[in-house]
C-alpha cells in the first residue's frame, strides 16, 4: 500500500533523473535512494524485478502474508546507488545442495 503523496514525490524525482545535463547523457537529477536511508538502517526486498518487489526497513525473514518470498538485505554502490543484495551463495560440501547466507 503506497503512502499518500508518494506518486507526486516519485513522478518527481523521476522526471529529474530522464531529463539529461545540455551535452551531457547525465541526469539533471540523479537521486540515490540511499541518500534517503538513515546510517545503520537497513533496506530488505524481495527477489522479484524491481518494480514488483516489496521493500521494506522493518528487518523480518519474509513478504508479508506471503511466506514464499524472502527478504533479502540491500546495500548501495557509494558510487553510483546501485543497489544489490547481501548475501553469499555457495554449494554445500556435503550434499552439493545450493545454500545462501547473509
Amino acid at each position: 500500500m503506497k503512502q499518500p503523496g508518494c506518486e507526486a514525490i516519485q513522478e518527481t524525482l523521476l522526471a529529474g533523473y530522464v531529463c539529461k545535463k545540455p551535452n551531457s547523457r547525465f541526469p539533471v537529477f540523479a537521486f540515490r535512494l540511499h541518500a534517503f536511508i538513515s546510517r545503520g538502517d537497513t533496506v530488505y526486498a524481495s527477489l522479484e524485478p524491481a518494480d514488483k518487489r516489496y521493500i521494506t526497513l522493518d528487518g523480518q525473514q519474509f513478504v508479508p502474508n506471503d511466506r514464499e518470498k524472502i527478504l533479502l538485505p540491500l546495500a548501495f554502490c557509494r558510487a553510483c546507488g546501485q543497489e544489490y543484495y547481501m548475501v553469499k551463495v555457495a554449494k554445500d560440501k556435503k550434499s552439493g545442495e545450493t545454500v545462501s547466507t547473509i
